[in-house]
């Protein structure tokens, strides 16, 4: 693109900038890559540190379990992953965006303190309605003991007509993926994601991104102030 930028378009060539400048400067101060605020931890190298050694997370479900391991395995080596039952405080089929975040929330906060944890997860699936059809999605949540947060989505899955009413008329997902499937458990397994998507994209998978984008801050800290 070529000639004289807008007026108020040079503000955000200014801004991009910044951050563009940021990395570079990264890279100097820390002598490395992939290197982050959580317990200054080199990803690449295995390194740790003990500020942040216990990962605690909101649930027993193997397959909250796998997704938080597997995406802490691949930037803090090091850290423990301890999952723990707790109370989300919200409904057990989240009906919303603000219910499941609110879930996720309250999840990660509960983790920390039963287990004296130095970071918490909370990772929380649900519904949202939009355009009268019925997505299904998931909210992660991550606390640390400061106080510090980060948020993040799963991707979106358009619900079944028939199940999408039966959650709508107060069925939880999981026994109603059980019923259509014939099995037990589908939510410890691949889930409605995978059932639908012929495994293409899981249950796992899926809260995997949500945690990836929840740890931001810490991730890239010299953006998130």
């Amino acid at each position: 693109m070529t000639g004289t930028l807008p007026e108020h378009w040079k503000g955000i060539e200014k801004q991009q900038d910044a951050v563009l400048a940021a990395f570079p400067r990264r890279r100097q101060e820390t002598g490395r890559e992939g290197s982050s605020d959580l317990g200054g931890h080199d990803s690449k190298k295995g390194g740790s540190h003990e500020k942040y050694m216990i990962i605690a997370v909101g649930s027993e479900n193997p397959v909250k379990l796998a997704a938080a391991r597997t995406t802490i395995a691949q930037t803090w080596p090091a850290a423990e992953v301890r999952g723990i039952a707790v109370p989300s405080g919200v409904s057990a089929m989240p009906m919303s965006d603000a219910e499941c975040i609110a879930g996720a929330r309250g999840r990660a906060r509960a983790a920390v303190a039963a287990l004296d944890a130095h970071l918490g997860l909370g990772l929380e699936g649900g519904v949202q309605p939009v355009d009268g059809q019925l997505f299904l999605t998931g909210w992660v949540v991550a606390v640390d003991r400061s106080g510090r947060e980060g948020v993040g989505s799963a991707a979106r899955l358009l619900l079944p007509p028939a199940v999408g009413s039966a959650v709508l008329a107060g069925r939880e997902l999981g026994p109603l993926m059980d019923e259509l499937t014939g099995r037990e458990l589908t939510n410890h397994a691949e889930g409605a994601i995978g059932i639908l998507t012929h495994q293409l994209m899981t249950r796992q998978l899926s809260f995997e991104a949500g945690l990836a984008y929840a740890l931001v801050p810490w991730l890239s800290p010299e953006l998130y102030p």
